[in-house]
């Protein structure tokens, strides 16, 4: 399987206009961005069509399949089990952190206005592939 050249984030979130600019943001930032508009549509994908991903964001409140169980069953795949994960959602993080913790997740962040400029800075820290200049 080859590698994309630029870092590629998986998105799943039911919020389509929220989806959208995240990942137009992330775009324009250097990433290459797979839109799911819920787990249950991103967990099918990767695991019909396992492909590199630099690191999953991850709604944590969407109908059917959560955040946190999307978390738990894409870390089950062989691929996939070391790829890190991001909770973005509106609820306070203090009140999930624990949960984000036990379902594999590597950090949550809060959508708010400083949502942007916070998440690109953890995944510039914590990819194991930068993005190129």
């Amino acid at each position: 399987m080859s590698m994309p050249l630029k870092p590629t984030l998986a998105i799943a979130d039911d919020d389509a206009l929220q989806s959208e600019l995240l990942a137009a943001w992330l775009e324009q930032h250097g990433y290459d961005v797979l839109r799911f508009d819920s787990g249950d549509s991103l967990v099918s994908w990767a695991s019909d069509t396992p492909s590199y991903v630099d690191a999953f964001l991850l709604d944590i409140d969407m109908p059917g399949r959560d955040g946190f169980q999307s978390c738990i069953d894409l870390k089950s795949i062989a691929i996939y089990s070391g790829t890190p994960a991001v909770f973005v959602s509106s609820v306070c993080p203090e009140t999930v952190t624990e949960r984000v913790s036990a379902a594999g997740g590597s950090w949550m962040v809060r959508k708010d206005a400083d949502l942007l400029p916070r998440l690109t800075s953890w995944l510039q820290d914590n990819l194991r592939r930068p993005v190129p200049a």
